[in-house]
C-alpha cells in the first residue's frame, strides 16, 4: 500500500513539475495598463496565434503564453481604451522557437509607451 501511495505522489510531483516547467519555457506577452482608463480590448496578432487578454483594469495587467512554433513576423497589437479610442501598432520581431522570452507592452493614456522584452 505504501508503494502505491509513494508512486501516486512520485507522479503528481513530477506532473506539477512538468505544468509549472513550461511557463519557464514557453514565450509570453504581457500587457500592463499603465493609463487611467479601462483597457476594453487587448489584442496582440502574432504570425501563427491571435492572443486575446481581455479587458484590463487602471494599473492592471495580463500575461499568456504561446506557443514556440512561430512563423517570423512582427507582434501587431490593438487596444481599445475606455473612451473608444483605438491605439494599434506594430513592435519587437517574433521568430521561432524563442524559448523563455518574455515582451512586455506598455499602454499609457493614449499611446504604447513600452514594447520590448526589457521594459
Amino acid at each position: 500500500m505504501k508503494i502505491i501511495f509513494n508512486a501516486i505522489v512520485a507522479t503528481l510531483i513530477i506532473l506539477l513539475i512538468g505544468y509549472f516547467g513550461s511557463f519557464l519555457i514557453t514565450p509570453s506577452v504581457t500587457i500592463n495598463n499603465a493609463s487611467s482608463m479601462v483597457l476594453r480590448s487587448s489584442i496582440v496578432t502574432l504570425p501563427n496565434s491571435n492572443l486575446d487578454f481581455g479587458s484590463i483594469e487602471p494599473s492592471g495587467s495580463n500575461t499568456i503564453h504561446y506557443s514556440l512554433t512561430q512563423a517570423k513576423g512582427e507582434y501587431e497589437y490593438q487596444f481599445v481604451l475606455g473612451n473608444n479610442l483605438i491605439i494599434e501598432g506594430k513592435c519587437g520581431q517574433v521568430k521561432n522557437q524563442e524559448i523563455s522570452k518574455r515582451v512586455i507592452i506598455v499602454v499609457k493614456q493614449n499611446q504604447v509607451i513600452c514594447c520590448s522584452e526589457n521594459c
